[in-house]
């Protein structure tokens, strides 16, 4: 059974039962007893496929495809069950959802983001905290997806009921996303109900990788729309921020003088990238971590005037249509939650009468104290007043607690950033180890093309040695090798490929092997229809050792006969020996004589030497063989071409005389490709 996921034609397969178990447990935990709803596969390659759960057979088709998909891209599943098939190359919408599954969250793992856990452990320890104990724990190879299921799936019968749903999803998710700030930690909001995820038994591609997707704990707790009712009825809302104690208000700017202060300050050009042309490269691209870090210096310059800094915003680059979208379940909007955390993270300041002789707007801190009068632009140089300490203990308080908040952003800050070198550390060593292996790696191919004891196979060593380098090998370090990609690749005929990997084999350099591929497999009677072998090749050690091995290669050169061919009529297939003998013309004495033991010419047998039995039936190895009789009694062999091996199967190849080095420059590292799944044959 085959199915589309965008472009791609996905050959639904049963050899690995393990991964489609695990995805049928979970789609079964998940969906529970559903009996109606649309099931949705999504990629975000533009791929949907779609299941009826009326139809028998639903979830177990969806498990397969899952797992077949995953062997080619990221996939994802709907958590919630639609009313209908979703747009082509849509993964539904909101208003689609008919039964709601479960609510979720999803806290990701990031070493040398602060924000974010810096382990698993650390993530795992935030989610037990949780007043509610998760029905299941998945690990989605960035972090962990966390299910609370629902004990009878919520149908969405009227508009009421999806946006009753639809508050309470989005409410949970801001009680989560709260707890977890508490701890410092920043998670993704992931309340809304058409919320894709990733299943188990499939792959976690993102970011070149390759993570398998596991359970990691599974519970038989499932809950009632009350219990989440009932818990977040008890939790008690922040209280607005406290007013700061000032003895008279600070001096109010104007906008153009705020935005001129902040361009001339010391730090002024960050806030020129992100204020008037809206830059994002500073944060990684993140347009809401742009936001605040915009936000930050206007509360700074603004002195924490809300009102200011949001109309101030609003004329800046940055601003979009989500500042005045509401973001949050007790109805804030995006640009006022980015306020009021920037206003969290301003430096309390105390703003007592200056002494006498002194300007309204002199800096903060004593004068002893203030370093250069012209690095006035980071909001970290905030602090005490320019006056003597407050006398008011509530005053020495408020500046204590400050300073504690800063010292321990400080520390954080210092955490991250040493993490951060011992990442960039472990990158640099593995860059270093990888330029030495490229430079062996293309010395030793340049040294098999001049191993003139080889013949044309070493043409086919290297485009070898290329293939080895750009394909993922399996665990059993076999690459699967095309004929047709090898033969392309070293410009020469798939015969003749198939002959010199032999030829190799024998020598004792590779090994090589032939599996039988189905191509559709019956959903309901796990019937295979159709087939085909497939050739698959592996160094003896690695690619290195390969390289080397071909370089120094010198085989024996067996004579042939130069003639027709002389055997024994009563052993035709005993060896012969040939005696060259030297005589004298005149009287007949033999001067000298040679004997020679040597076999026939390969154009006296009717099959090929080199062919192997097992290969010939379907040419998977190497050309179909036929003869035909010539008036001589000899045989006439000819080839069908091309071979049927692959053929039709799209694969990039490289000009005749490429090495893995082009690979690797071109950022293919060893053992890893895509273009192994790029006939989306799926094979583990």
């Amino acid at each position: 059974m085959t199915a589309s996921l965008g472009s791609k034609r996905i050959v639904l397969v049963s050899d690995n039962p393990e991964r489609i178990a695990a995805a049928r447990n979970h789609i079964e935990a998940v969906f529970g007893g559903a009996q109606e709803g649309v099931a949705t596969l999504w990629s975000k390659t533009g791929g949907t496929m779609a299941f009826s759960l009326a139809e028998p057979g639903a979830k177990d088709a969806m498990a397969r495809a899952a797992v077949s998909a995953a062997a080619v891209t990221d996939i994802y599943y709907g958590v919630n069950l639609l009313g209908g098939r979703p747009a082509a190359g849509g993964r539904g919408s909101a208003d689609q959802v008919r039964l709601v599954t479960s609510l979720v969250a999803d806290v990701d793992v990031k070493v040398g983001q602060a924000d974010k856990p810096q382990t698993l452990a650390e993530a795992m320890a935030f989610i037990e905290s949780l007043p509610l104990a998760p029905s299941r724990i998945t690990r989605s190879g960035g972090g962990f997806h966390v299910y609370w299921i629902l004990a009878t799936p919520y149908v969405i019968a009227s508009d009421d009921d999806r946006a009753e749903i639809q508050a309470l999803s989005g409410r949970w998710s801001s009680y989560v996303l709260n707890m977890a700030a508490e701890r410092g930690y920043r998670l993704d909001n992931i309340g809304d109900l058409a919320r894709v995820l990733r299943l188990d038994g499939t792959i976690n591609r993102k970011h070149g990788g390759a993570a398998n997707v596991v359970l990691v704990e599974e519970s038989a707790s499932r809950y009632a729309i009350a219990d989440f009712l009932s818990l977040l009825a008890d939790v008690v809302e922040p209280p607005p921020p406290v007013a700061r104690p000032t003895s008279n208000q600070p001096l109010r700017l104007d906008a153009a003088a705020v935005l001129a202060r902040a361009r001339a300050a010391s730090n002024g050009s960050k806030f020129v990238a992100l204020y008037d042309r809206g830059d994002l490269g500073g944060h990684g691209g993140d347009h809401s971590a742009a936001d605040l870090a915009l936000a930050n210096h206007l509360v700074y310059w603004t002195d924490g005037d809300a009102v200011q800094v949001d109309r101030l915003f609003r004329g800046s680059a940055l601003f979009r249509d989500k500042w005045d979208e509401i973001h949050y379940a007790d109805g804030r909007t995006h640009g006022q939650g980015t306020i009021a955390t920037a206003l969290a993270d301003h430096p309390v300041r105390i703003t007592a009468p200056p002494p006498r002789g002194k300007p309204q707007d002199a800096g903060y801190l004593p004068v002893a104290l203030q370093g250069d009068p012209q690095d006035e632009g980071d909001p970290q140089d905030a602090g005490l007043v320019d006056d003597d300490l407050p006398d008011d203990v509530a005053g020495l308080k408020l500046i204590i607690l400050d300073l504690r908040r800063r010292v321990g952003a400080a520390e954080q800050r210092v955490v991250a950033a040493e993490q951060r070198a011992e990442v960039a550390e472990h990158r640099a060593d593995t860059a270093l180890v990888r330029a030495r292996e490229l430079v062996d790696l293309q010395r030793k191919t340049g040294r098999i093309l001049g191993n003139k004891h080889l013949g044309q196979e070493r043409i086919t060593a290297v485009a070898l040695v290329h293939q080895f380098g750009k394909r993922k090998a399996d665990e059993d370090g076999r690459v699967r090798m095309p004929l047709q990609t090898l033969a392309r690749g070293a410009g020469i005929s798939e015969d003749a490929a198939s002959k010199h990997v032999q030829k190799l084999e024998k020598h004792g350099v590779i090994k090589r092997s032939v599996e039988w591929i189905p191509e559709a497999i019956d959903a309901v009677t796990g019937e295979i229809r159709g087939g085909h072998k497939a050739l698959f090749v592996a160094p003896t050690t690695n690619v290195i050792d390969f390289a080397e091995a071909v370089a120094q290669l010198k085989p024996e050169i067996v004579k042939n006969w130069g003639g027709a061919r002389r055997s024994c009529p009563h052993h035709p297939d005993a060896a012969v020996e040939k005696t060259t003998t030297w005589a004298c013309t005149e009287c007949g004495e033999i001067l000298d004589s040679k004997t020679e033991t040597i076999r026939p010419n390969p154009q006296d047998a009717v099959f090929l030497d080199d062919v192997d039995d097992e290969l010939q039936p379907t040419g998977t190895d190497g050309p179909r063989v036929t003869g035909t009789s010539l008036p001589c009694g000899r045989t006439k062999r000819s080839r069908n071409r091309p071979s049927s091996h692959n053929v039709g199967v799209p694969e990039r190849i490289d000009s005749p005389g490429g090495s893995v080095a082009a690979a690797w420059l071109s950022g293919t590292s060893l053992g890893s490709s895509d273009e192994s799944q790029a006939s989306g044959e799926v094979v583990f």
